[in-house]
This record gives structure tokens, sequence and C-alpha cells, in this order.
């Protein structure tokens, strides 16, 4: 009945450990913090995705360098015979690599956030013509020291309007003030 868990810098913590533990969860997971990591690799994202991702709401994986922009499109991307990528309400991917979180990865997690799920299949004033929510998506999002761009905060303020509380795009340099706006 576990329903959250937070490994943050173990040393001995790795993608195997990390395979078993969220096998044993079964699927209960809705928050995972895997801050600081040194040993975790994009084959974790492989475990989450398979193990946790219908009920996963909340991923902090700050600060592990080496994941690489593959690895995270994959994890985002709908992908037939897959579970579907996680409908999160938070991600944290900051300081994970300027080149690693780039525009396409946060444009995957914006609509996989934003994907129509569950009850809300009933009613069809709940999503819009692509089958996205109007209603939810991303609540906190912390891309610090990423390449996120102008074109992506468009599509968080057209995806997430309504859900967003929180932003952080510290040292982001392809952010400008007309993006902010």
């Amino acid at each position: 009945n576990l329903k959250s868990v937070k490994l943050k810098q173990i040393d001995g913590l790795n993608d195997d450990n990390m395979d078993l533990i969220l096998k044993a969860t079964r699927g209960n997971l809705e928050g995972i913090d895997l801050s600081i990591n040194v040993n975790l690799t994009d084959q974790v994202l492989s475990s989450i995705r398979k193990y946790c991702s219908n009920n996963l709401k909340s991923l902090i994986l700050s600060d592990i360098r080496n994941f690489t922009n593959a690895g995270l499109e994959a994890f985002f991307t709908f992908i037939p015979g897959l579970s579907p990528p996680p409908s999160l309400k938070t991600l944290d991917l900051a300081r994970c690599g300027f080149d690693t979180v780039n525009e396409n990865v946060i444009n995957l997690a914006i609509e996989a956030s934003s994907l129509r799920r569950g009850k809300s299949d009933d009613n069809p004033e709940s999503t819009n013509n692509q089958g996205l929510s109007v209603t939810g998506g991303l609540v906190f999002l912390d891309v610090n020291g990423s390449s996120i761009t102008d074109t992506n905060l468009e599509k968080l303020a057209t995806h997430c309007k309504k859900s967003l509380q929180e932003l952080r795009v510290n040292f982001c340099p392809l952010v400008s003030d007309k993006g902010l706006g």
C-alpha cells in the first residue's frame, strides 16, 4: 500500500535495485523522488513507466546527469503496446542537463500530463478535439538549467492554463521576456 518513496542521494541505488523496488510496489506509487542518484540511467525510466504509469502523479528526478534526451523522450511518448506515459501533476527535471531536458522532452511531458484519462472520458466537455484535458495538466514544473524555450511556455499556457501553479525556469537561457509574457 506504499504511495510514495523518497530515495534521494543513495550511493548504492542503481537501476536494478530500483526495478525491484518499483515492481514490489505493484503500481500503487503516486510519488517518486530519486534526486541526486548518480548511478541511475534511462533504464530506471523504463521501470517507472512499466510499474507505475497508471497512478504516478509526482516525479522528482533532479540532478540525475545520466539521463539522455532519447530516454526522456521515450518515457513521455505514447508507444502502442506499452503502458501509457504517466499523467503527472508534479515534474522536476532540474539540473539534469541542458541538452538532455530539451524542447521535445518538455512538449511530450506537457502532452502526457494533459491526456484525458479515466472518468473524464465520459465527459466530452472535459476534453478538446485532440483528446487532451482542458482542466488537467501539470501543477508544478521545475526545469532549472534546461533548454526549455518560449515555444514550450506557450504550450504550457495552452495545455496547463487551469492547473499550473508553480513554474521554475531558473538558468534557462532560451526563455525570453516574450516567452514569460
